[in-house]
């Protein structure tokens, strides 16, 4: 069963419609009682990364997510608070990806639109596509970094450790390239 948590952070409408339209059965997950019977967790996010920290440190998530052993996708600011540390709120991340989340200086804020994810490793070469973003603060490349995009400056936009996925992207607003990485994603490909 795929688990959605629920916590202070928006876009879950669009991960739900994605989940309805692939015809995957998932449920909300608001406590950690209901961790039990989730088999891959999702960690979504739109809105102000510090918020977001502050939610799921409240509800016992920011602790028990670094320990799971399942696969968990982080979704934009569901990725920038897996991160060691957030620009936005100046805050420390749950520390699972090595690097920093830091806001744009250049370009029009935020990055929003279609742009180029390309693979940094073999294993991802088939999915590099156009993605679509949205976000003001990215998490520089670095040794986690699966699939770069570039915006002035090179980041993330996908990063890997052990079980641990996450996209800066939104799959769930990517058409078919998206439903093809979550799709993987949910297969254990990625």
């Amino acid at each position: 069963m795929i688990g959605v948590v629920k916590y202070d952070a928006g876009n879950y409408t669009s991960v739900y419609n994605s989940l309805h339209r692939l015809n995957l059965p998932f449920q909300e997950v608001h406590t950690l009682n209901e961790l039990g019977s989730i088999t891959h967790l999702i960690l979504p996010g739109v809105g102000h990364a510090a918020k977001a920290i502050v939610s799921l440190q409240e509800k016992g998530f920011w602790v028990a997510i670094p320990k799971l052993t399942i696969p968990v996708l982080g979704i934009c600011v569901g990725m920038q608070v897996m991160c060691e540390y957030n620009a936005e709120g100046d805050l420390p991340g749950m520390g699972i990806i090595k690097g920093d989340v830091v806001r744009f200086t250049q370009g029009k804020v935020p990055h929003m639109g279609w742009n180029r994810a390309i693979s940094e490793k073999p294993e991802f070469k088939a999915h590099e596509n156009n993605y679509y973003f949205v976000h003001s603060f990215y998490h520089k490349a670095g040794p986690d970094t699966v699939m770069a995009c570039d915006y002035h400056v090179k980041f993330s936009a996908v990063v890997k450790k052990n079980n641990f996925l996450a996209s800066q992207f939104h799959p769930e607003k990517s058409g078919g390239a998206g439903e093809k990485f979550l799709l993987n994603w949910l297969e254990n490909k990625l």
